[in-house]
């Protein structure tokens, strides 16, 4: 590696000593890389310190927070608490009776919903998500392999190349002027 040059070390050393004074560290002017090191890593510990004390201090205020706040019936319609039945088994196999929470529209197609939604319609059916992405990760290939197979990118490529050289061949002059002025 290289040895940075002195003004550059110099500047580093002013902007760390500024940014430990700004948290409160005081050291001399003239302070080596090595003390400039330990008082980060001493700010880095006094930090972890007041993290941990304030967990300690909080952990009881969070429960106490969250009993007052706590609302049981949105609880309930997210957990599906209320629910004694949630399977049934029918001819056609095991049939869920509550409901996922991230449902798909009836009218919005699969491009637009969410990504963790069980199914995703596509064309009027309705196809289970593992399925879907399976389509989709086919498609892409088969459309770089095909685009690959006919050249497209180098067709594209060339053709931009083609018009930039004839670009800057052209003549920079409108008709009836000389190219001399």
């Amino acid at each position: 590696g290289q040895i940075p040059h002195p003004a550059t070390r110099e500047n580093e050393r002013q902007r760390a000593l500024q940014e430990l004074r700004s948290w409160g560290m005081v050291l001399p002017p003239l302070a080596s890389f090595d003390n400039i090191r330990n008082a980060y890593a001493e700010v880095y510990k006094q930090s972890f310190r007041l993290r941990d004390e304030w967990k300690r201090a909080s952990a009881n205020d969070l429960e106490s927070q969250r009993l007052r706040h706590h609302n049981a019936s949105l609880y309930d319609w997210v957990m599906q608490t209320d629910r004694e039945k949630r399977f049934v088994v029918t001819d056609r196999g095991v049939t869920q009776l509550s409901a996922f929470i991230h449902q798909q529209p009836v009218d919005e197609g699969a491009l637009g919903t969410m990504l963790f939604v069980p199914a995703k319609r596509v064309g009027g059916q309705v196809w289970p998500t593992e399925w879907f992405n399976l389509l989709v990760i086919w498609v892409l290939t088969t459309s770089a392999w095909i685009s690959l197979w006919a050249q497209w990118p180098e067709r594209i490529a060339r053709f931009r190349w083609n018009r930039w050289v004839q670009r800057l061949s052209a003549p920079r002059w409108r008709s009836g002027e000389t190219a001399i002025r």
